[in-house]
């Protein structure tokens, strides 16, 4: 009798992108699972370069980062600060208010009650620790994925030149905003433009600038009314928390301005070309991002632009800035697999009827019926699913997607029915934090989003029974 010969993998768990969003995956899944379940994750670049601003990293990302195991948040909080306060300019540099950190009563009532607070900390240095917390040979270098082809049983991933493909039970889309692996498995289009384009650079302290261990963050702009939208034209500088060997490049300055400014001051700007969505400034020439941000901002106060037009051209970046709207999705799921794509052709939408279970009377609205984020033995994560505006949340939120994704593998074990049951639990939540917002937030909203909720840690096995594996992975405190 002739039987189906059982399928080999490469790879349990094939992860695209090698950012924050997917090395927590990583590190989340090796948590849960330990040695059972293989993980790697493909990075196009060569290597990790000085890139990236900084993140504010409120307490719900502390908790996600202590539920993959409390060593790693000890290094994060090791290795950030907090600042004094903040200093607002007006656009003209006079000084319209000064706030201390830890001002608002709320704020302190919260640090009492949770034991938590925000840090910052660099994006390259989140980038970095959660590398380090890896075992080696898990991320793949200058490894570049071109598309993939599933099967019932698994994908195929392929890549530029000649690494050869691998095959993996599952496949996450780490991605980031104009995600290849959302595109060929949603073929929904891009993220929403929202107006705006930005600026980022990473600076060593010079004189002219707050004290470097008890100064202010500085903000300039249009600061009232307060919180700011990305509407206004703004700029920040601030210091975060690095590593030894980042330790000279301490400070940041972010600049932000609508798309109709960044225009009249004689910058073009397309936010879906290829070549605009994000510009490395390399040569310093005419088109590079931090002659942009020199045009577009010269009429801010020396006190800033004077630091910005120091900056070495090759560290800054210039992009847009992009979201989606969490229950407005176009596509709905109805198919499961993949067509199989021939390399450089287009992708046509899936055709086969889809597995996927949505509970519909979650919400009794769209976003628990239509919310894709994958299908088959695919799914994504961080802004290749839920792309936001940057207030650290962004970053947040991909940690958190990790960690419930990493507990769902860790129940019902390596199956598309724990990747269906991560993409049920994320939404409403992720929906919560895009509409309230940080900055705007009241302080209920505060304290229930930011500081309530906690994740069951994935360091310590727990079975199906007693994690009750058909619940939410987020649960609040008992006080």
């Amino acid at each position: 009798m002739n039987s189906k010969a059982k399928p080999t993998f490469d790879v349990d768990i094939a992860v695209v992108g090698g950012g924050p969003g997917g090395l927590a995956t990583a590190a989340a899944v090796h948590a849960a699972c330990n040695e059972d379940v293989s993980v790697e994750v493909y990075e196009s670049y060569k290597g990790y370069r000085l890139q990236g601003a900084g993140v504010l990293m409120q307490p719900n990302v502390q908790y996600a980062l202590e539920a993959i195991h409390p060593k790693l948040l000890k290094k994060f909080e090791t290795h950030s600060i907090t600042h004094t306060g903040v200093d607002m300019f007006l656009e003209d540099g006079t000084c319209d208010v000064s706030i201390p950190t830890g001002s608002s009563g709320n704020d302190r009532e919260l640090f009492d009650k949770y034991g938590k607070a925000p840090f910052l900390l660099g994006w390259h240095e989140i980038r970095q620790l959660l590398f380090d917390h890896l075992p080696n040979g898990i991320v793949r270098f200058n490894t570049q994925v071109t598309h993939y082809e599933e099967d019932d049983e698994g994908v195929m991933v392929h890549f530029s030149g000649r690494t050869p493909p691998r095959r993996a039970k599952l496949l996450v889309g780490a991605d980031g905003y104009f995600s290849k692996v959302r595109s060929q498995c949603l073929d929904d289009g891009p993220p929403d433009f929202v107006g705006t384009v930005m600026w980022r650079a990473r600076v060593p302290w010079q004189e002219g600038m707050p004290h470097p261990d008890t100064g202010p963050a500085w903000l300039f702009g249009n600061v009232r009314p307060w919180p700011l939208d990305h509407k206004t034209r703004f700029g920040m500088l601030f210091k975060i928390g690095t590593l030894d060997n980042t330790k000279d490049r301490s400070w940041c300055w972010v600049l932000s301005a609508p798309i109709e400014l960044v225009r009249a001051a004689g910058v073009a700007f397309d936010p879906y070309a290829k070549d605009m969505k994000s510009l490395q400034g390399e040569s310093g020439g005419a088109d590079s991002a931090l002659r942009n941000a020199e045009k577009v901002f010269s009429d801010f106060p020396d006190s800033i632009m004077d630091i910005v037009r120091s900056t070495d051209p090759s560290t800054v970046t210039q992009h847009g800035l992009y979201m989606r709207h969490l229950g407005h999705n176009q596509y709905s799921p109805t198919s499961a697999h993949p067509s199989t794509p021939k390399q450089g052709t287009p992708v046509k939408p899936m055709s086969k009827p889809s597995a996927v279970a949505h509970d519909d009377s979650s919400q009794g609205s769209r976003e628990g019926k239509d919310e894709a984020w994958g299908r088959g033995c695919v799914t994504l994560l961080g802004d290749a699913a839920h792309a936001t505006i940057p207030n650290g949340q962004g970053l947040s939120l991909a940690i958190e997607d990790a960690v419930v994704l990493a507990w769902h593998l860790q129940q019902q074990g390596v199956c598309q029915s724990a990747l269906r049951s991560y993409e049920k639990e994320r939404p409403p939540r992720v929906k919560a934090i895009h509409e309230k917002g940080t900055d705007s937030a009241t302080p209920e909203d505060k304290e229930g989003l930011l500081f309530k909720p906690y994740f069951k840690p994935l360091w310590r096995q727990q079975s199906p029974q007693d994690g009750q594996s058909n619940k939410h992975c987020i649960v609040n405190f008992e006080l």
